[in-house]
């Protein structure tokens, strides 16, 4: 089995996309690097083989992060890596889980064409056990000679993937409007910039904190994407985010609004 520094590094760069939405039987709907697509598709055939059932509230795929308790990034940052159901199947030094056994079996059971194991799963780690979770241990090379077909349940030709998500001006605005609740229709304007701030305390030139840490961690990811400049993105106000929005981008106002977010999403 790989190691997830070799994994990270088949999958880098980190946080870039483009992502795709697939649906799980159930509610759940996770968005993964679109390369991946198939695979979810066979996890997704277990799923229902199984009858198991993904809840919306507590499924997920792409969140651009570092590893829990470490300093690199999770998988879940390339966009390779899937929770469900993390209320029935948490994170912990026990095993617990509501997942049947024989569809784990059936997950891990998957192949790509030339024969590689394409899904971890979190139970089997040596220490905390990650029930929620399971990864692609694969590498792209690997993925790209297909899913076997014989090695997911009902052997039935998998759907057509759906389209990759661009990564425009339009999607990252997007993204931004899901973070505060407003209506994702990509385009800024008075309603996204007041709900901006409602998330966010004091942007300015002393940044006293903030409310909305995801929010704040995905700028700071397009902060980085924008200057390549390796600050860390832990949704923490602070000299380091203040610099880039204000200095870099140019602010004269020396103060993070609208301007400033036009700028740093473009």
């Amino acid at each position: 089995m790989p190691t997830t520094q070799q994994i990270r590094n088949w999958w880098a760069p980190a946080c870039r996309g483009p992502f795709t939405k697939v649906a799980l039987f159930g509610e759940g709907t996770v968005s993964v690097d679109g390369r991946i697509v198939r695979a979810v598709q066979a996890l997704n055939a277990c799923l229902q083989a199984h009858g198991y059932s993904t809840r919306k509230a507590d499924t997920g795929a792409y969140n651009c992060r570092k590893i829990t308790g470490g300093s690199g990034y999770s998988l879940h940052a390339y966009g390779i890596a899937i929770d469900i159901n993390w209320q029935s199947n948490p994170y912990g030094k026990t095993l617990k889980t509501d997942m049947p056994g024989a569809m784990v079996a059936a997950i891990k059971a998957i192949r790509t064409m030339n024969g590689k194991q394409v899904w971890g799963w979190g139970g089997d780690y040596s220490g905390n056990k990650d029930a929620m979770h399971f990864e692609v241990v694969c590498s792209p090379a690997d993925i790209v000679t297909g899913i076997n077909p014989a090695s997911v349940p009902g052997s039935a030709p998998l759907p057509p993937p759906p389209p990759a998500q661009p990564t425009g001006e339009r999607d990252r605005w997007r993204r931004v409007q899901s973070l505060v609740g407003v209506t994702a229709d990509g385009l800024p304007g008075p309603k996204t910039e007041a709900a901006i701030n409602r998330n966010l305390i004091g942007w300015g030139k002393n940044l006293p904190g903030n409310k909305n840490r995801e929010l704040v961690r995905y700028l700071q990811n397009q902060a980085n994407r924008r200057f390549n400049n390796g600050m860390a993105e832990d949704g923490l106000l602070g000299p380091a985010t203040n610099h880039v929005i204000v200095v870099q981008l140019g602010q004269r106002d020396g103060i993070a609004g609208p301007n400033a977010w036009r700028a740093l999403l473009r």
